[in-house]
């Protein structure tokens, strides 16, 4: 059965902590009817602006109070609490403004596999200009799904993307997921892209083959570091090893990235000899 206190507060509360807490509340709970509630809240402009009033001033879109409910649908692993996630993320509503895109952005990470909507909605923030494109490149690639990766891969081909930008992308998000066979077959994929620059290309193998904690400028204080290689399954060696080939054998890498490829060989034939 719905909460009755929850709903009670979403109808008649004009306290935006105390709306964010009901929207929790919801957003907590297995029940389909709860979930349909906190939908129909979330979804509609004139609640949105109770919950956040358009004249609060706040330092980053995780200071409103509609991240509250997103967060704890993140959290929270259930079937329908995921289906509420891509109901607002997929809204005309919800991702109206630019903070409540980013916090649309943020939370769609969980939807696996992505819905059409997910989808529309990701393709609406890969604007070349537009302000959501780093945080999007950084969702798209821990979705780790295939649609999610082709739509990563559609920022990598995209030539309207500073190049410099492109290769930031693949060195900033793909090596924390270097054991993952799906950005490994993304990566085979984008080194054979001959419509995309040889640099960008580059970056890809690069992506797989090294890893320097001076890349600041790409990596904010809360990076994750790559996954050592004894961690991969006998599918991410073998898929190693073949963005190796196909890098040295299609891109002609300089001695620095070659000595790189070469070193990761060499460990994984240990690896394969354990």
């Amino acid at each position: 059965m719905p909460d009755p206190t929850a709903l009670e507060t979403l109808k008649n509360s004009d306290k935006p902590a105390e709306l964010a807490r009901a929207c929790q509340t919801l957003a907590s709970s297995d029940e389909p009817a709860l979930h349909t509630e906190l939908r129909a809240f979330l979804t509609s402009a004139r609640n949105l602006d109770r919950l956040d009033p358009p004249a609060k001033v706040v330092r980053s879109a995780f200071d409103l109070y509609a991240w509250r409910p997103l967060r704890t649908l993140m959290d929270h692993e259930a079937p329908v609490a995921r289906e509420t996630v891509a109901v607002l993320v997929a809204s005309k509503e919800f991702p109206a403004t630019i903070d409540r895109t980013d916090l649309a952005l943020e939370a769609s990470v969980v939807v696996r596999p992505p819905t059409p909507g997910v989808l529309t909605f990701w393709r609406t923030c890969a604007d070349p200009k537009g302000v959501h494109i780093n945080m999007l490149a950084r969702v798209l690639a821990d979705n780790a799904t295939d649609a999610s990766i082709g739509v990563f891969e559609e920022l990598i081909a995209e030539p309207q993307n500073d190049e410099h930008r492109r290769q930031s992308w693949l060195l900033a998000e793909v090596p924390r997921h270097r054991n993952n066979p799906v950005h490994l077959r993304s990566m085979k994929r984008l080194i054979l892209a001959t419509r995309v620059a040889v640099p960008v290309r580059l970056a890809a193998l690069q992506a797989v083959v090294d890893w320097d904690d001076e890349w600041g400028p790409i990596h904010g204080p809360d990076v994750t570091k790559p996954p050592a290689r004894a961690l991969a399954s006998k599918e991410a060696r073998d898929l190693t090893r073949e963005v190796i080939k196909l890098g040295m054998d299609t891109l002609s890498p300089d001695a620095a990235l070659k000595a790189k490829a070469q070193a990761v060989v060499a460990e994984l034939d240990v690896l394969e000899k354990k």
